[in-house]
Order: structure tokens, then C-alpha cells, then sequence
């Protein structure tokens, strides 16, 4: 089995650099529209067989199962801290263990739908 964990800060905290641009309801709801992008991706891959998405939010993981995707909501150690936990915890299940930052995803995603018009 393919596992591919998804980390996601909580939404208060995601994409500061665009604060001032966007405005934080704008950032959240981007937030959330890139993990759909990456949890569609990754389920429509027909590579991966589970999707998790790892996060501090309890939004993102509401989020992330009403896109069919599994989360992992707890607290915020950091990044690697929070993905070492996922991988213990789920990875002894699977073959392999891919993360995938979604925002590189998502830039693809739209890159490539962007090339497709």
C-alpha cells in the first residue's frame, strides 16, 4: 500500500507572506482550495492508496475528509516532528510513504492546467 502524507498548517498561520495582498479569509479559503487540488490529484493518481493529511487545524481535517482524504489532527511539535509522528503511527502499514507539500503540488496542478487552456 502507498501512503502519501499531506502537512498543512493551521489556517491562521498559512501563507503569511500574502497577507498583505490577499487579506486572511482570502488565504484560507486558497489554503483549502490548493489541498483540494492536491488530495483530488493524489486520489486520481491511481498510485496512492490512502491520503492523510497531517495538520494542528481542526478546519483542515474537516476539510480534508469531506475531500475523501483521512486526517491526522494534532498538535503542532513542527513540520518534521509532525510528519515523524504520521509516519510512525501509519507508515508500518505501507510499502512506501510519499509527503507531498501541497503548495509545490498546487502550483503544478494549476501550472499544468494553465498550459492545458
Amino acid at each position: 500500500m502507498n501512503l502519501a502524507l499531506v502537512p498543512v498548517k493551521r489556517l491562521a498561520a498559512g501563507k503569511s507572506r500574502l497577507a498583505a495582498a490577499l487579506g486572511r479569509e482570502a488565504i484560507e479559503a486558497l489554503t483549502l482550495a490548493m489541498l483540494g487540488d492536491v488530495v483530488e490529484a493524489l486520489r486520481s493518481s491511481g498510485r496512492v492508496d490512502r491520503v492523510v493529511v497531517v495538520t494542528p487545524d481542526p478546519d483542515v481535517g474537516e476539510a480534508a475528509r469531506a475531500l475523501g482524504a483521512e486526517a491526522r489532527v494534532a498538535d503542532d511539535p513542527g513540520l518534521n516532528a509532525a510528519l515523524d509522528a504520521a509516519a510512525a503511527a501509519l507508515g508500518r502499514e505501507s510499502d512506501s510513504l510519499l509527503v507531498v507539500l501541497a503548495y509545490l503540488l498546487a502550483l503544478g496542478v494549476l501550472y499544468a492546467r494553465t498550459a492545458a487552456s
